[in-house]
């Protein structure tokens, strides 16, 4: 009801903002023309000696506009007021020629004024004037009276429905050229509103670039500055093998910040995009949580804070969702809970409960810190892309500020969604709710559901063996233009055992792998680079397939996009891999693809979660 009241005010309001200048136009316009009517009603008075008539009712018409345009300028009333002003000066005009029928050119060059103000709706009160004026004139001519304004001594109906018809068609087509004005300037003003709101959009990107440039450009340089200034101490030649040692590690570890940060922007791209991809396979929920929570406990030690884990029964043991997808914002979570935690705690909770808007019960995970928590404006703003809770936070604890954002997207990916919850008054720390629809539970309780384990409870050492077992003595072709990734990926693959071959492009790999063929010792699998010259990887390896090899062929490739997965499943590749390509999960995918495992279109999410 109150809508239905307050909406056509607020919609009359917003008309008059936009119009209050053509408005304030009109004003002025039409306060000109009443004077110069004024003056033409003090010429024509001399002519049937009028001076007792046009004095008061000249003054009265030009009198009652001057106020009403002061006391309520652009109103609605003081533009229907002037219309009536032009009506009385025509009506006076008429009467001082006595019906003299040229002076009814008054009355249509008065509404023709009028079109100025582009509203229509104020011309009918001095139409509905005038037109009474002339009845009542008309009645007191025909009773006898000299009114002085008919020539006829006897009006007639005919007369009277031809000059009202007249008048309400030219008020009418006035009424519509007043209108297409209004209209006109609605539309000017909303294009360049629009146009304003482009400039402004354009402006915020161009800012928002700049800021994004800037954000890249210190996550970046810093590690890259890192891993260059401890090569040039491995080149030094009185280095320690302590300082070689730990520059190493040091450049391996700046390394993989380095292409964390890379990962996080490709994940945030490919949300926004559209184009991430999320599975849904049967995992344990508590064993992931678990998995995430123990990964990050060696950092909470070193930082001296608990790190929990509650569990609230009953749990379903085996549920359906994209494992990786959600050890990913659970890892995000926590490793933010602890990077922003100086003394204290760091709580994981997980439960089962249902929300009133949505079917069936939900997972709740909870990750709640003692840290300096989050004010209401770091609240509105702590899920947006590069955004960190606090502007010195980058130098004090680093980050791009992606983690929450993209974890945010992966929660409504999943079906669920992350929320940043307002700790109450007194409790100090932030409090992060993740909640994910179970779908159909597989069981219930707290332990394993039995079956085959999963690959991530494998020990690392047992990967190892088993991979260097499967490739012992296997004939294996890298093929990669680039001399440092081919000189690595053949490295690995000789010390786990393999025979390698290099090519350094497409065609020579065609070639080699015919050659070994008519010697009688095919290659058993080959690594193959995707954007390579001569032929590329997507060629090469038709080309493969054409001739019949048989070979595994594991593809390799800077093009991390959905996309790029299925593009080389599609020329014939029996694994994606990107680079840079870790060692361990190398050796893995080439000794399940040797042994005879499930190729990539099953089970390259199972490889990933076996080697950390």
């Amino acid at each position: 009801m109150s809508g239905a009241t307050v909406a056509p005010a607020a919609r009359g309001a917003a008309l008059d903002a936009i119009l209050g200048e053509r408005r304030a136009f009109g004003d002025r316009v039409l306060r000109i023309a009443l004077l110069v009517h004024f003056g033409i009603a003090l010429a024509l008075a001399p002519c049937f000696d009028t001076w007792a008539i046009t004095l008061p009712v000249a003054s009265a018409g030009l009198a009652m506009f001057l106020v009403a345009a002061w006391a309520m300028p652009r109103a609605f009333a003081t533009r229907c007021i002037a219309g009536v002003a032009l009506q009385v000066f025509c009506a006076l005009h008429i009467y001082q020629l006595h019906g003299l029928p040229e002076m009814h050119f008054f009355f249509f060059t008065g509404f023709t004024l009028m079109i100025v103000y582009g509203d229509w709706r104020a011309m009918w009160p001095g139409t509905l004037l005038i037109i009474a004026q002339h009845i009542v004139f008309a009645v007191l001519t025909n009773s006898g009276v000299d009114v002085r304004f008919f020539p006829e001594t006897y009006v007639g109906a005919t007369k009277l429905f031809w000059h009202f018809s007249l008048a309400c068609v030219h008020v009418a087509i006035c009424g519509v050229f007043a209108h297409l004005l209004q209209r006109t300037i609605i539309l000017e003003h909303e294009r360049r509103r629009h146009i304003a709101e482009l400039a402004e959009y354009a402006e915020r990107a161009s800012r928002h670039k700049s800021e994004f440039l800037a954000t890249m450009s210190h996550e970046i340089r810093t590690p890259i500055a890192g891993m260059l200034g401890h090569a040039e101490l491995l080149l030094e030649a009185d280095a320690s093998d302590a300082l070689r040692n730990d520059a190493a590690r040091r450049i391996l570890r700046n390394g993989q910040h380095l292409l964390a940060v890379v990962n996080d922007v490709l994940d945030l791209a490919k949300v926004e995009a559209g184009r991430l991809e999320v599975t849904s396979e049967p995992c344990s929920p508590e064993e992931l949580v678990r998995d995430a929570v123990e990964l990050f406990r060696p950092r909470a030690a070193q930082k001296r804070l608990r790190l929990e884990l509650v569990t609230k029964a009953p749990l379903p043991q085996r549920i359906r969702s994209d494992s990786a997808r959600l050890r990913q914002i659970v890892a995000n979570l926590v490793g933010n809970a602890i990077k922003f935690t100086a003394e204290g705690s760091v709580r994981v909770e997980m439960d089962c409960t249902t929300v009133a808007d949505q079917p069936g019960a939900r997972l709740r995970i909870a990750v709640v810190d003692t840290g300096p928590g989050l004010t209401p404006d770091q609240l509105a703003r702590i899920f947006w892309p590069f955004v960190q809770g606090d502007p010195t936070v980058e130098r004090r604890h680093g980050g791009t500020g992606l983690g929450l954002a993209i974890s945010r997207r992966l929660a409504v990916l999943l079906g669920g969604e992350l929320v940043a919850e307002e700790q109450p008054p007194g409790v100090a720390g932030a409090r992060f709710v993740l909640t994910l629809p179970l779908g159909e539970p597989i069981g219930e309780g707290g332990g394993d559901a039995g079956g085959e384990p999963s690959d991530a409870a494998v020990p690392r050492e047992d990967l190892a063996t088993h991979a260097a077992r499967a490739l012992l003595g296997v004939r294996v072709l890298v093929a990669d233009d680039g001399e440092d990734n081919r000189l690595v990926l053949a490295h690995h693959l000789r010390r786990a055992g393999a025979r390698v071959d290099c090519a350094v492009d497409g065609r020579r790999a065609v070639e080699r792998a015919a050659a070994a063929c008519d010697e009688g010792e095919p290659y058993a699998l080959v690594v193959m680079d995707m954007q390579m010259p001569e032929l590329d990887g997507y060629a090469a390896t038709r080309a493969l397939r054409v001739a019949g090899h048989a070979c595994r062929v594991v593809a390799v490739t800077a093009s991390a996009m959905s996309d790029d997965r299925a593009r080389c499943l599609a020329a014939g590749c029996d694994e994606y891999l990107t680079k840079p390509v870790r060692r361990q999960l190398l050796i893995a995918t080439c000794a399940r693809l040797v042994a005879g495992g499930e190729d990539g279109r099953g089970a390259a999410l199972r490889v990933r979660s076996a080697v950390p």
